[in-house]
């Protein structure tokens, strides 16, 4: 069962939240005390939304994160900002809590849901339940110089 958390509780449970996300999140930087406080006051506020994937037996599958994301154009996009899962979650719990987010954006005008992840067996778990995986996402250093490191 996915449950979406309350504010209040997301502020109760932070403690085990937060490692979640750590472990989700690439480089210090973004696991930096300061975003992590960033990203709770986001929870807190509302604007971030903190989801529990649950067993049967209430024992939790995955902690994960989503927030609302507008391209140029003005499309509203579920965005899937982490994932995080303490144990192996079979393709029907996948399943759910994909579908759970369809309801949840459908519910809240979104033209469709993304994520960012280098990780291949989320991707191909998109792509078995027929998602898309065809686009990059490209970083370049504010720092760069033109010269490969």
């Amino acid at each position: 069962m996915l449950l979406r958390m309350l504010p209040g509780d997301v502020a109760k449970q932070w403690d085990v939240i937060r490692p979640a996300l750590e472990i989700t999140m690439s480089g210090d930087d973004t696991r930096s005390d300061m975003c992590m406080n960033n990203i709770l006051q986001s929870l807190i506020g509302g604007t971030m939304h903190c989801w529990l994937l649950k067993d049967r037996d209430d024992s939790v599958k995955i902690i994960s994160t989503t927030t609302f994301f507008y391209d140029p154009a003005g499309k509203k996009y579920l965005f899937i900002y982490s994932i995080f899962g303490y144990s192996i979650v079979s393709l029907e719990q996948w399943k759910e809590l994909f579908e759970s987010w369809s309801r949840w954006a459908a519910r809240n005008s979104c033209s469709g849901m993304m994520a960012y992840t280098d990780n291949s067996r989320l991707i191909r778990l998109v792509k078995h339940f027929g998602g898309s995986t065809n686009l990059s996402v490209v970083n370049l250093d504010i720092n760069f110089n033109g010269r490969k490191s």
